[in-house]
């Protein structure tokens, strides 16, 4: 069994390094992986020569994007694996314990009241801020009631996100 994981994993990884070149390469305008991979060497310092238009794309806009990619997929999978594993619940996912609508609440609030007068990131700031809360309303509700249980967890926060 051990044998699979690791032949997996490493199936996974290489999937993962596969499709990153591929961001990296093809975008608005092809850019040939030699180019990108002479790119990369400059940037690391192991290639001489000056920084041209196609070194300030691959470094400074196709890398950076592959990169938070897939930090957030990465991310995004940790937290669907910890919220099935806390309610032992295959399905469980952000719409069940309130986030998405609080989130979404944040972000209306900011969009009807605010705009974009504080700045740029005054949208995803509140949309952070709206799910933390309803995060915090849905352990209040639970710490409140008798026992701990998956499923109380569960209606407290579909009872929050019906509620935003």
């Amino acid at each position: 069994m051990p044998h699979r994981f690791v032949i997996g994993a490493a199936a996974a990884l290489l999937a993962i390094a596969a499709l990153a070149a591929a961001s990296v390469v093809y975008g608005s305008t092809v850019i040939p992986f030699a180019d990108v991979v002479t790119s990369l060497a400059r940037a690391l310092g192991f290639a001489s020569g000056d920084a041209g238009p196609i070194d300030r794309i691959v470094v400074g806009l196709r890398l950076p994007r592959a990169i938070l990619a897939i930090a957030v997929g990465a991310g995004l999978g940790v937290i669907g694996l910890l919220l099935q594993t806390v309610t032992r619940n295959d399905l469980a996912d952000p719409f069940l314990f309130g986030l998405s609508a609080g989130a979404a609440a944040g972000a209306v609030a900011v969009i009807t009241r605010i705009g974009d007068r504080i700045g740029v990131f005054t949208l995803p700031l509140a949309a952070f801020v709206g799910g933390m809360c309803a995060t915090a309303v849905v352990l209040i509700l639970i710490r409140r009631t008798q026992g701990y249980g998956p499923e109380r967890l569960i209606l407290a926060g579909l009872a929050v996100s019906f509620l935003l």
